[in-house]
């Protein structure tokens, strides 16, 4: 597993960074995450096609007592955002010379590793995915046509 790239898994999947945080939107289910602490770091580089031993190597040389927990944290998160369809594994493949990733990239709280968080969210997932154009009635949106079957 550590030498594994991943990508983004579909073209449903969309994602921006806002005041620090990673927002991101399966417009295919209507569900939507946040991803907090380690979590930002890590997606904008997995997205970028580091590797898990790329995202590794600085955090332990900085926390190489806490080695067993980060290689925990990290399988655990990479796991859940393939479980949640975000991202999937693609066949290695050479890329450009990349800047090696620095501690500084991580966040820490009180001198150790802060476990990445994902977020996930389903409480807007009938009005992200209501169509505007073509499941609306004559009220318009975002009520649902009520001649329409759910």
């Amino acid at each position: 597993m550590w030498s594994n790239q991943y990508q983004i898994a579909h073209d449903n999947i969309i994602h921006d960074t806002i005041e620090g945080e990673v927002i991101l939107l399966n417009l295919e289910t209507g569900t939507y995450y946040q991803l907090k602490d380690n979590g930002v770091p890590i997606w904008n580089e997995l997205t970028q096609g580091a590797s898990i031993a790329e995202l590794a190597a600085p955090l332990l040389a900085q926390y190489p007592a806490q080695a067993q927990t980060i290689q925990q944290e990290l399988t655990r998160f990479i796991h859940e955002l393939e479980a949640e369809d975000l991202i999937r594994p693609r066949a290695p493949e050479p890329t450009a010379p990349r800047e090696p990733l620095t501690r500084d990239a991580f966040v820490e709280t009180n001198g150790t590793f802060a476990a990445p968080v994902l977020l996930k969210y389903t409480d807007m997932q009938t009005l992200l995915l209501l169509d505007p154009i073509h499941d609306v009635g004559a009220q318009g949106w975002p009520l649902a046509n009520p001649n329409e079957s759910a």
